[in-house]
């Protein structure tokens, strides 16, 4: 056997049986370390307690390699000086689950002319035990830990009691810089002070998409389309044309019988005729016959004295040109 190790004590063994019958888990929660007496030790498995514990304190970090889990733990520079020889964890009930032996490490006060925090893991074989009923609990608090370190590269990130990283430990890191440097740019782009609240810059862009579309609403709109006749007619049957605008001037042509050609002359007869806003109800007339243009809104409807004088002669092709 090495010259050192680590054993799992009866006591630990026996807690994972009670913790595996129970459908429950064995909580490992503290690490130990003592001077062994004064004297270098030797692991037994019959053991409560170390030989003579210094310190005690809460496990720090623990990682799996294989069959090996390694705990680690720290151990503040301002507790009190010791040659570490000895080393256990402990369950939350206060269990020695396993115990170590470890060369001699002397543990100093920042008095004695030296000064950092003093590190110590167990390699614990559980090649032989059945992890599935034990857990490790670690502080990720490690108050210990000198501000300074906290949150550096290579470093340790402390949480919060509610599992997040404070933010004050987190880098710098240039996106936060570049993320700045847009939004300061968008402000000035809006005519807006760099200390301007986001508030203010979305008011800003509703404002000018608001004018957007206002002086789009301003502009001509101009629609073309066509259609085929169906034949019917008269004031319950209205030809009914929708438009996507509200119109202001409206024409309406269609050739005449099967010509593939469309009316230009003022003629009912032939298929031609013209809306303008200002009127309620437009007549296009030719004795005896007659068509009226009523539009509310984007429709247009057209009734007359008969489907072809209403622009709607069965199978006949017609155009319209709308303006609004």
């Amino acid at each position: 056997m090495a010259e050192f190790y680590t054993i799992i004590t009866d006591a630990g063994r026996e807690a994972v049986t009670r913790a595996t019958q129970a459908g429950e888990k064995v909580n490992i929660t503290h690490f130990a370390v003592g001077d062994g007496g004064g004297s270098a030790v030797t692991p037994n498995e019959s053991q409560t307690q170390l030989v003579n514990e210094c310190w005690r304190g809460l496990v720090s970090t623990y990682k799996q390699e294989g069959t090996n889990i390694i705990i680690d733990t720290y151990i503040p520079a301002d507790e009190e000086s010791f040659t570490a020889r000895e080393m256990g964890i402990f369950t939350a009930d206060g269990v020695l689950f396993a115990v170590a032996n470890i060369p001699e490490m002397r543990k100093v006060l920042p008095s004695e002319g030296a000064v950092g925090n003093f590190t110590l893991g167990m390699v614990l074989d559980v090649s032989n035990i059945d992890m599935t009923y034990i857990e490790i609990h670690t502080n990720p608090m490690l108050p210990f830990i000198p501000t300074s370190e906290k949150g550096q590269p290579n470093g340790v990130m402390p949480l919060n009691s509610d599992g997040k990283a404070d933010a004050k430990y987190l880098p710098q890191m240039d996106f936060y810089t570049k993320a700045e440097t847009l939004a300061n740019n968008t402000k000035t782009l809006f005519g807006l002070d760099v200390s301007a609240l986001p508030d203010e810059v979305f008011n800003k862009i509703k404002t000018l998409i608001d004018s957007a579309n206002s002086n789009a609403d301003n502009k001509a709109k101009i629609q073309i389309g066509s259609y085929i006749g169906t034949g019917t007619g008269g004031d319950s049957n209205p030809t009914v044309i929708n438009l996507n605008f509200t119109p202001k001037f409206i024409v309406i042509a269609g050739s005449y019988g099967s010509n593939d050609y469309i009316y230009t002359s003022f003629d009912i007869n032939s298929g031609f005729g013209i809306w303008f806003e200002g009127v309620n109800s437009h007549k296009v007339s030719k004795y005896p016959y007659y068509a009226n243009f009523n539009v509310s809104g984007n429709t247009l409807k057209i009734t007359g004295s008969s489907s072809s004088y209403q622009f709607n002669g069965t199978g006949e092709k017609y155009v319209y040109f709308a303006i609004g």
